[in-house]
């Protein structure tokens, strides 16, 4: 089997109100992809953005991104105004997001037009608010994680957004008798979490059906690790390695390698992997589950974590002081698959790979990822197009990678891979190359540690795409693109001379990043 497609995050398709959404333009970008005979739109995690902007640091592995709410949606079901829409700042630049702007603006809208849906509520069959009766449904089907959300949500308002760490204990310490008061007392704030809950819902339903008409379908992606600053972390208790104090007792990261010195210290907590096998992975059937029932597909974001993994002490300052630890390996996907039948689940397999974590892959019998700009290290590589094996999903680049169309701006003008393009040649590249697509500067744009387009740091597990070619030196993006171009006429050639092993790529899903990067698809995909 062979098909192809495109990763775009919501977050960066173009909109009136400083990020991509759920609307028309979503709509568009699926006709896009049907009339261009692609078959997968990948999408970045639904969920809602945490430290660094990011959602792979998301205050939930079950919620979705309020941020992605259609306002225009919203306006047609009379819930808000266009002078509203148009009083509030979106932010001033239409090609990047401005999550400090959006912050303000979007909630406030947002309460406005629950103010609004409460008023239409108020007063019907005798209730003092009776709510729609597929919102009912809604909040009883997601029941399992969405009250613990909401209050999470509630009480997290109610401290000033401070990490739930910081809260009064009796809040932090989850005591029943202080929980029910708050509940008696924030009942509408409460409300306000699970009506966007609601609302986000109902629109991503809509588009994932109306892409799955267009025989296109929705490749989701969640982190293996949950933030530490989430309402997971804070229900989870004996879910996670913890300390006499019921602290978190080590974190993940990444040990010292030739990208870092010092490793990579990421803070998320650790799972405690004996007590999940004493509840038959039930935290992770239901994780999987529910995000089965969003996606069509799923990359698990570093999947080697399930084999091996990097534990660092808590209090550590820095990653040298981890060590490597074994993983849950088959014992979670066999029960994974006994519970939910066959798992549509890609593997981000990308990095430097223990013997067993390449066996844990072929035992899962989950495609694993190839990167076209990780082939020019020398030496026969495995990411070669001719070295790929047919359980693959294969890409260009990731967002470690220096951008083809940058690359070669930057190679014309003599300059390094030390800063982007501006914003105007930017946009200028994208309209030449068809206009089709805009950066609106989405997480997968910056990579860990580092600023993102938005100037504020970027810091998460999936910016761990190691290999050949990740932080590469100013000289290396001239080479690496002719030796791309060179190994794609190779490629080409020995294709039509009817050498190539059939079936040899699964599914190829490019970055987009401009007419470069489309050309070199175009050419891996029509033959």
């Amino acid at each position: 089997m062979r098909e192809s497609g495109i990763l775009m995050p919501v977050s960066s398709l173009p909109g009136p109100y400083g990020i991509g959404c759920f609307g028309k333009k979503a709509e568009k970008f699926v006709d896009f992809l049907a009339a261009a005979g692609q078959k997968i739109w990948q999408i970045l995690p639904l969920s809602p953005t945490g430290y660094g902007d990011s959602p792979y640091q998301s205050c939930s592995a079950f919620a979705g991104n309020p941020y992605f709410i259609d306002l225009d949606a919203l306006k047609a079901e009379g819930l808000l105004t266009a002078a509203q829409l148009k009083a509030e700042p979106w932010g001033k630049d239409p090609l990047n997001v401005d999550y400090g702007t959006l912050y303000t603006s979007r909630y406030k809208i947002l309460r406005a037009a629950y103010a609004a849906w409460r008023r239409q509520c108020a007063g019907q069959h005798g209730c003092a608010h009776y709510y729609p009766d597929a919102y009912y449904a809604f909040t009883l089907e997601n029941e399992g994680w969405l009250e613990d959300y909401a209050l999470y949500m509630a009480l997290k308002t109610a401290n000033g957004m401070k990490s739930w760490t910081q809260w009064p204990r009796e809040y932090r310490k989850r005591e029943p008798q202080a929980l029910e008061a708050f509940k008696a007392e924030n009942e509408e704030e409460i409300g306000f979490w699970k009506f966007l809950q609601y609302e986000f819902s109902i629109q991503w339903k809509k588009l994932k059906a109306y892409a799955n008409a267009n025989n296109v379908q929705i490749l989701g992606d969640i982190p293996i690790y949950v933030s530490a600053d989430s309402v997971d972390a804070w229900v989870g208790g004996p879910l996670f390695e913890l300390d006499a104090d019921g602290g978190f007792a080590r974190v993940a990261g990444c040990p010292p390698d030739y990208f870092s010195a010092e490793g990579q210290l990421w803070g998320n907590p650790l799972y405690n992997w004996p007590y999940h096998k004493q509840t038959g992975y039930a935290w992770w059937i239901q994780r999987v589950r529910h995000a089965l029932g969003i996606y069509d597909l799923l990359r698990i974001d570093h999947f080697r974590g399930f084999d091996t993994y990097w534990a660092i002490p808590a209090d550590s300052t820095t990653a040298k002081t981890g060590k490597w630890e074994t993983g849950p390996r088959m014992e979670l996907f066999n029960a994974l698959e006994g519970a939910l039948g066959k798992l549509p689940i890609i593997a981000e397999d990308l990095g430097e790979l223990f013997p067993s974590v390449r066996e844990l892959l072929a035992d899962s019998t989950f495609p694993g990822m190839k990167v076209l700009q990780f082939a020019f290290g020398g030496g026969d590589s495995e990411y070669l197009p001719h070295n790929h094996v047919k359980n693959s999903v294969v890409y260009p680049g990731t967002h470690d990678n220096t951008d083809r169309l940058v690359g070669r701006k930057r190679i014309g003008q003599g300059e390094g891979c030390g800063r982007r393009l501006p914003a105007s040649d930017r946009l200028s590249a994208h309209r030449k190359g068809g206009g089709r697509c805009q950066n609106r500067g989405g997480p997968h744009r910056a990579a860990p540690g580092c600023a993102g387009l938005c100037g504020r740091p970027c810091h998460h597990p999936h910016g761990r795409l190691a290999g050949p070619g990740r932080g590469s030196p100013p000289e290396q993006p001239r080479q690496a693109g002719r030796k791309l171009e060179l190994a794609r006429r190779r490629w080409v050639r020995h294709c039509r001379a009817g050498q190539a092993h059939s079936g040899g790529v699964r599914r190829v899903l490019p970055y987009i990043t401009g007419p470069e990067t489309r050309s070199v698809f175009s050419s891996l995909t029509k033959m």
